[in-house]
């Protein structure tokens, strides 16, 4: 992964904060989000990759543990957060509303959000969503997406009855050579405006700026299979 540091979007050095979630106790890869991989926790792969790209990042957590070390990566730790926000079921929109209720960041105009289980996320990755969204007058939020194949299209959802049907089914009765380019969010990069965060609006708000992303860098870390693919595929020490 490029860590290569260049120029922090926008004339002011401050107006983009990154925000980095972290909660301790995962279920099913314990202590995720400091699992090593390439010779460095995922967490402090996640804090060299913002530094790079913005200069700074900020850490929510709930582990004084975790915010120990995200301060020795050269991360920001304002506080923890409070234990009814390190649930498994918190939502990551309840996050990002603490992060700007509670901590004083006063010139940030976009928020970035970067998930440290998508260790393949690049500071120019970081950059481009930033630009998308700038670019965009009507997006609601730019992500880092990856291409899939046209016959995604045709996805089919199973209830439990063991009964399928078409997950869009506009797009399954399109002709092939019909369908629109497809994509899938990695999970490793969010962009949106501070203003409309600020108003406790939502993340993730359609319409939305895609950034592209090659497959294989799509892999986001959900399970102890998909850490041993990661560690694989960067090599190196565990």
């Amino acid at each position: 992964m490029s860590e290569t540091a260049s120029p922090t979007p926008g004339s002011n050095p401050r107006r983009v904060l990154c925000l980095i979630p972290a909660r301790s106790g995962s279920v099913r890869v314990p202590d995720k989000n400091v699992q090593p991989v390439g010779g460095r926790t995922l967490l402090e792969r996640a804090i060299a990759t913002a530094v790079s790209a913005f200069g700074r990042v900020v850490v929510s957590t709930d582990s004084p543990d975790y915010a120990r070390l995200s301060v020795s990566a050269g991360a920001e730790v304002p506080g923890l957060r409070p234990p009814a926000l390190g649930r498994p079921e918190t939502p990551i929109d309840s996050v990002v509303q603490h992060a700007l209720q509670s901590w004083n960041y006063p010139d940030a105009e976009v928020m970035v959000l970067m998930q440290t289980t998508s260790p393949f996320t690049t500071p120019a990755d970081l950059h481009a969503v930033v630009a998308a969204l700038d670019a965009s007058s009507t997006a609601g939020c730019a992500l880092t997406v990856a291409p899939v194949p046209t016959a995604y299209a045709s996805l089919m959802a199973v209830d439990p009855s063991d009964l399928a049907d078409f997950v869009a089914p506009t797009l399954a009765r399109l002709r092939t050579q019909d369908v629109p380019r497809l994509g899938v969010p990695t999970g490793g990069a969010y962009a949106a405006r501070v203003v409309r965060l600020r108003r406790g609006e939502p993340l993730l708000r359609s319409p939305y700026c895609p950034v592209w992303v090659d497959p294989w860098r799509a892999l986001d870390i959900d399970t102890p299979e998909d850490l041993e693919r990661a560690r694989s595929l960067i090599g190196g020490e565990r």
